[in-house]
C-alpha cells in the first residue's frame, strides 16, 4: 500500500488489514476526499486492480454528471459527521472503470486516526434487489391490469345473455381492445375434424374485411395452420417476435397474400377449454413492431380463454334450451293438428254410417268403413311414432333379429304403397337383387322402408321413384331415389334429428320423427343411413346393413340420441 502523507503508516496498514476481513466492499477517504484504503471487494466491484484506487479522489467512482454535487455533499457531511446512509431517498449510482453504471447503496461513518478526520464507506451493489423490486412492481401492475380485464369480461358474461355468435363477437372485440390488433375465435366442428370461425375482429377495417374473406373461403382442418395446432397439443402457441419470411412460409398458400399485406409481428394462440374438453382456439396478433407478447399476457389470454369457453358453452346451452322449448311448443301444436285431422275424418265417417244405417239398416257402408279404417290406421301410425320416441328415449327399443329376406320385404312394402302412389300419380320401380337374406328385425326394417318410401311419395312431386337393392360384400345396400323438391344443404345436416323437417309443416304434415326413428333403427342394426340431395332435383337415401348377425348393443344404447 502506498504511504499517505500526514498519516501514521502503522495506522493505515492496520486499517487496511481490518477492512480486508470485512465481507462488504469498503473504502476510507481523508478530508480532501482522497482514497486512503480500499479493500479487495471494492476493487472487484468497480473493476480496478490491486492498489489502483489509492490516492485517487473518491469521485472517480461516481458518474461525471454528479461529481460536482458530491464534493459539496462530502464537505457538508464532515461538518456534521455521524453514522447514516448516504443520499437518503436518492437513487445512487456507481461508475466502474469500464464506464458501466450500476445502482448502489452506501453507508457512511467518520472517525479520527492520529488526529486526522477519516470517512469510511460501505458500498453495496443493489442491482439484483432493484431488478427484483422492478419485477415485483411490474408483476403487481400486470396483475392489476389482468384483474381489471378479467373482471370486466366476467361481468359481461354474467349480465349478458346473448346468443353464442354475439358473445364470441364481443369477446373478439374485447381481446383486440385489451391485448392485440387482430383476433380470431374458432370452434371445433361436431366431428372434431375442422375449426369453424366463430368470430373475427381487427382494428384495421381493411385487414378485417380481407381476413373475413380469407377465412370464409374454406374450412380449416385441425392442425392445418400454426394457430390451430393448439387444439391438437392443448398447449399455447407463442411467437413473441415473428420471423416474417418463415411465418409466411408456414401458412397455407391461400393465407400468404394476407400475411404479406398485413405483417404479424407477435402472435399468441391458446385453447378454449370447458370443463377439461377443448372446444376451440383463440388467437391474437400484434401488427405493431416492438411489442412482443410476454408471459404475463399469455397468462391473461389463457385466463380469458378459460372463462370465455365456459361462457360460450353456456350461451350454446341456453340457445339449445330455447330451441328445445320452441320445438316442444311446435310439436304440441303439430301433434294436436295431426291427430285431430284423422280423428275428425274418422268421426265424420262413423257419423255418416250411423245416419245411413238408421235410415236403412241394409244401406251399403263399405266405402265409408274403408275410409274410416284409413283414418284409424293413420292415427295408429302417428301414435306409434310417439311411442317409438318414448321407447328410444328410455332405451327400451329392442330389436328382435331373425332370418329375413330384405328383397321380399321391399316388394311387400312397395305393394302397400300402390294406393298412395296412384293418388300421388307416381310409380315405384324396384331394381337389383331379388333375394337378400340376412339376420334382421323384419318388423323394424318394414318401418324403415315404409318411412323412406312414404317420404319419397310425399315429396316426390308425383315423379317416378326408384328403389335399388344390391349386395356389396357382406353389406346389403338399399337406395331410394326420388326426383321431387329435394333438400338444401343446411337441412341435410338436421333431418335425421327429432322434430326436424326440411319443409313447411302445414304444407306436408307429419311430426318430423320418421327419419329420426329410421336412423335409430338402422344404427341399432349396426348399419348406416345417409342422404344426398340437391334442392329442386330430388333426394337419394342410402341404407347399408350388415348381412351377418351382429352383436346386440346393451340396453340403453338406443337412448344415445335422446
Amino acid at each position: 500500500m502506498k504511504p499517505v502523507p500526514n498519516f501514521q503508516e502503522n495506522a493505515v496498514v492496520e486499517m487496511g488489514r481490518l477492512l480486508a476481513l470485512v465481507p462488504d466492499a469498503m473504502l476510507v477517504t481523508n478530508r480532501d476526499g482522497a482514497i486512503v484504503v480500499a479493500n479487495t471487494l471494492v476493487e472487484q466491484l468497480f473493476g480496478y486492480g490491486h492498489g489502483e484506487l489509492l490516492g485517487q479522489p473518491v469521485e472517480v467512482l461516481l458518474p461525471e454528471r454528479v461529481r460536482h454535487k458530491h464534493e459539496s455533499h462530502r464537505a457538508g457531511y464532515l461538518r456534521d459527521p455521524k453514522p447514516r446512509a448516504m443520499g437518503a431517498g436518492l437513487e445512487l449510482t456507481g461508475l466502474r472503470k469500464d464506464g458501466t453504471e450500476f445502482p448502489v447503496e452506501i453507508s457512511l461513518n467518520a472517525f479520527d486516526v492520529a488526529g486526522e478526520a477519516l470517512v469510511v464507506a460501505a458500498i453495496r451493489d443493489v442491482t439484483e434487489r432493484k431488478a427484483a423490486a422492478a419485477a415485483a412492481a411490474r408483476l403487481a401492475h400486470n396483475e392489476q391490469i389482468r384483474s381489471r380485464i378479467v373482471s370486466e369480461a366476467v361481468d359481461h358474461f354474467v349480465k349478458t345473455h346473448s346468443d353464442p355468435a354475439e358473445l364470441m363477437a364481443w369477446i373478439a372485440r374485447y381481446v383486440v381492445a385489451s391485448i392485440g390488433d387482430g383476433c380470431v375465435i374458432r370452434l371445433l366442428s361436431e366431428d372434431r375434424q375442422y375449426l369453424d370461425v366463430g368470430a373475427i375482429d381487427h382494428n384495421d377495417p381493411e385487414a378485417l374485411a380481407c381476413l373475413r374473406e380469407l377465412l370464409a373461403a374454406r374450412r380449416e382442418q385441425v392442425g392445418e395452420g400454426p394457430t390451430s395446432r393448439v387444439v391438437l397439443t392443448g398447449e399455447p402457441y407463442v411467437v413473441p417476435v415473428v420471423p416474417h419470411e418463415a411465418f409466411v412460409a408456414s401458412l397455407p398458400l391461400r393465407a400468404r397474400p394476407f400475411a404479406e399485406a398485413f405483417a404479424v409481428h407477435s402472435l399468441l394462440a391458446v385453447v378454449l377449454r370447458d370443463r377439461g374438453t377443448i372446444i376451440g382456439s383463440l388467437a391474437v396478433a400484434r401488427t405493431t413492431p416492438g411489442r412482443p407478447y410476454t408471459r404475463d399476457e399469455q397468462t391473461l389470454l389463457e385466463d380469458l380463454a378459460w372463462r370465455a369457453a365456459t361462457a360460450i358453452q353456456g350461451a350454446k346451452l341456453r340457445q339449445d334450451l330455447k330451441g328445445a322449448v320452441q320445438v316442444r311448443e311446435d310439436f304440441l301444436s303439430i301433434a294436436g293438428h295431426e291427430l285431430k285431422t284423422p280423428l275428425a275424418a274418422l268421426l265424420l265417417q262413423l257419423q255418416g254410417i250411423q245416419r245411413a244405417v238408421r235410415k236403412d239398416p241394409a244401406a251399403p257402408v263399405t266405402e265409408r268403413l274403408e275410409k274410416a279404417l284409413g283414418s284409424g290406421l293413420r292415427m295408429e301410425r302417428l301414435i306409434n311414432e310417439l311411442l317409438d320416441v318414448s321407447r328410444i328415449a328410455a332405451g327400451k327399443l329392442q330389436l328382435e333379429p331373425a332370418p329375413c329376406d330384405l328383397a321380399e320385404l321391399l316388394r311387400e312394402v312397395a305393394a302397400r304403397f300402390a294406393d298412395a302412389n296412384a293418388n300421388a300419380n307416381s310409380t315405384i320401380s324396384i331394381q337389383g337383387e331379388t333375394q337378400v337374406n340376412g339376420h334382421w328385425d323384419c318388423v323394424r326394417l318394414d318401418q324403415v322402408i315404409t318411412n323412406l318410401l312414404g317420404n319419397a311419395v310425399k315429396y316426390g312431386q308425383s315423379k317416378p321413384i326408384s328403389v335399388e337393392l344390391r349386395v356389396d360384400g357382406k353389406v346389403a345396400v338399399l337406395r331410394v331415389t326420388d326426383h321431387g323438391i329435394g333438400i338444401d344443404e343446411e337441412h341435410q345436416k338436421k333431418i335425421f334429428q327429432r322434430f326436424e323437417r326440411a319443409v313447411a309443416t302445414r304444407e306436408f304434415g307429419g311430426f318430423g320423427l320418421g327419419l329420426w326413428i329410421t336412423r335409430q333403427i338402422v344404427e341399432a342394426s349396426a348399419g348406416t343411413i345417409e342422404v344426398q340431395s340437391t334442392a329442386g332435383q330430388g333426394s337419394v337415401f342410402t341404407v347399408r346393413l350388415p348381412i351377418e348377425p351382429q352383436q346386440q348393443p346393451s340396453e340403453g344404447h338406443h337412448a344415445v340420441e335422446s
